[in-house]
């Protein structure tokens, strides 16, 4: 029915969101929409802290990059001028 199809996206568009499956089934059991802006608004700073340490991880990496690239000139400059 039409009750269960709206159920099943409902449940498919949190699992996107990564809402866990205990709240889901507090979203879905409780429809308080006080209850629901606070599991949307702990999943937004969860999301936000992971996406801070992505970006930590993202600028490492660049950092890295750019020291391995400074030593790939020499190395290349080294043979360059060893021949």
């Amino acid at each position: 029915d039409n009750d269960a199809i709206e159920r099943i996206h409902l449940v498919a568009l949190l699992r996107e969101l990564d809402i866990s499956i205990k709240d889901i089934k507090k979203i879905i059991d409780g429809r308080d929409v006080c209850m629901i802006a606070n599991i949307f608004e702990m999943q937004l700073e969860k999301l936000q802290d992971e996406n801070k340490k992505i970006m930590e991880k993202i600028h490492l990496l660049h950092k890295c990059l750019g020291a391995i690239n400074s030593l790939k000139h020499k190395c290349k400059a080294y043979h360059f001028f060893k021949e």
